[in-house]
C-alpha cells in the first residue's frame, strides 16, 4: 500500500474505533429505563409518562399556567428571571400567519407587547393569562424569554 492511501485508512479505522466506543459510553449514560421492572406494569398516571396540559407552551411556560394562583411558584419565577415586570412574564410567542390576534389577546388580559415581528410576537404576560395563549388557533408555540447567563467567570477580574 502506497503511503498516500495508508493515511485516509487509518483515519477511516481510528474514527470508527472512536464511534464504536463513545456510542457506548452514551448508551451507558442514557439514565434511568422508562420500562417498568419486571412484573410490574407502567402507571398511566406517572407525571413523567403525561402528555403536556398546555402543548404550545413551553414546559415551564405550561407549569406556570398549570397553577396561576401559585404564589411561591411565581416567586421561583421572579427570583430566577429578573426580567419579569409588574407580574408580568417575558414571553416569545411565535404564530402560524398575522400577529394581530395575539397582539389584542395580550392588551385584554392585562399584557404589555413589547415587540412585534413578522411571525412573533413578545409580549409581557401575566401569569393568569398564560393558559389562554395555548387555546388560541393561530399560536404555534410561546416560550418564557430568559436573559442571557455567562458561562465561564474570569479569574483575576476585579
Amino acid at each position: 500500500m502506497s503511503k498516500f492511501l495508508l493515511a485516509p485508512v487509518a483515519s477511516v479505522a481510528l474514527l470508527l474505533v472512536l464511534g464504536a466506543s463513545f456510542g457506548d459510553i452514551v448508551t451507558a449514560t442514557d439514565g434511568p429505563s422508562v420500562s417498568p421492572p419486571p412484573g410490574q406494569a407502567l402507571d398511566p398516571a406517572d407525571p413523567q409518562l403525561q402528555k403536556p396540559r398546555y402543548p404550545k407552551l413551553s414546559s415551564r411556560l405550561s407549569e406556570l399556567a398549570s397553577a396561576p394562583a401559585d404564589r411561591s411558584l411565581q416567586a421561583r419565577v421572579a427570583g430566577a428571571n429578573p426580567l419579569l415586570r409588574d407580574g408580568r412574564l417575558p414571553v416569545t410567542i411565535r404564530v402560524k400567519e398575522s400577529t394581530a390576534e395575539i397582539e389584542r389577546y395580550v392588551a385584554a388580559h392585562g399584557g404589555r407587547v413589547a415587540n412585534v415581528g413578522q411571525r412573533v410576537v413578545e409580549a409581557y404576560l401575566p401569569f393568569a393569562a398564560l393558559a389562554g395563549v395555548d387555546g388560541l388557533p393561530s399560536v404555534l408555540r410561546a416560550n418564557e424569554i430568559v436573559p442571557a447567563r455567562p458561562r465561564v467567570t474570569s479569574y483575576g477580574a476585579r
